[in-house]
C-alpha cells in the first residue's frame, strides 16, 4: 500500500513535468502549495517576513526561468526548501556594499550638517512606510521592478498576469507614492 507521502511525491513530479512543457497553471499550484510555509523557513532565517516573501518568489522565478535546464529528482519539497535556504543564505552572505555609497553620503551630511542626517533619515524613513503601506500585489510589483530591476515582462510572466496589468498596478503604486509624499510633506510643513 502507499504512503501518503509518495502519492504527493508523485503527483509534485506531474506537476514539475507540467512546469517543464510550460503550464503556468501548474506552477501557480506549486506557489499556492508551498509559498507560506517557505516564507515562514526563509523568515526563519532572515527575521524579516516581506524579504522572506521576496526570496520565495525568487525560488519560484528560478524554478519557472530554468525549468527546461533542471533536473529534480525526488520530490519537490525539499527542493524547494533546500533552494529557499540556498538563497536566504545567499543573501545573508552577499556583501552589504550596495549601502556603502548610503554610509558615505550620511558621514558626508553629518560633516556638513547634523540636521541634514536627521532629515534624510526622516525621509528615508517616510518614504519606506509609504512603500510599506501601498497594497498587496501594488507593493510587490512595485518592489519587484525598483528593487530587484525585473522588467515588466517578467514580471508578467513571474505573476501570470499581463504586461498591461504590471503596467497599470505600477501606475496605480506610483499614483499613490505621489499624493503620500504630498500628504507627508504637508505634514512637514
Amino acid at each position: 500500500m502507499r504512503k501518503a507521502s509518495d502519492i504527493m511525491s508523485n503527483r509534485e513530479n506531474v506537476i514539475f513535468k507540467q512546469i517543464q512543457h510550460d503550464k503556468r497553471e501548474a506552477l501557480n499550484e506549486l506557489f499556492e502549495q508551498y509559498f507560506t510555509s517557505l516564507c515562514h523557513f526563509a523568515n526563519s532565517y532572515l527575521g524579516d517576513p516581506m524579504l522572506a516573501e521576496e526570496i520565495v518568489s525568487d525560488v519560484f522565478f528560478n524554478l519557472w526561468a530554468k525549468r527546461k535546464s533542471l533536473k529534480i529528482t525526488g520530490s519537490l519539497k525539499p527542493y524547494l526548501f533546500k533552494a529557499t535556504r540556498n538563497q536566504a543564505i545567499s543573501y545573508l552572505r552577499r556583501p552589504s556594499f550596495q549601502f556603502e555609497p548610503l554610509e558615505e553620503y550620511m558621514h558626508q551630511a553629518v560633516a556638513q550638517s547634523p540636521d541634514a542626517l536627521l532629515i534624510h533619515k526622516e525621509n528615508r524613513q517616510n518614504w519606506q512606510n509609504c512603500i510599506d503601506s501601498l497594497p498587496g500585489r501594488c507593493r510587490l510589483i512595485f518592489t519587484l521592478q525598483r528593487d530587484e530591476g525585473f522588467t515588466y515582462r517578467e514580471i508578467a510572466d513571474l505573476l501570470d498576469i499581463s504586461e498591461k496589468t504590471v503596467k497599470n498596478q505600477m501606475s496605480k503604486a506610483l499614483k499613490l507614492l505621489r499624493a503620500m509624499a504630498e500628504k507627508t510633506s504637508q505634514r512637514i510643513s
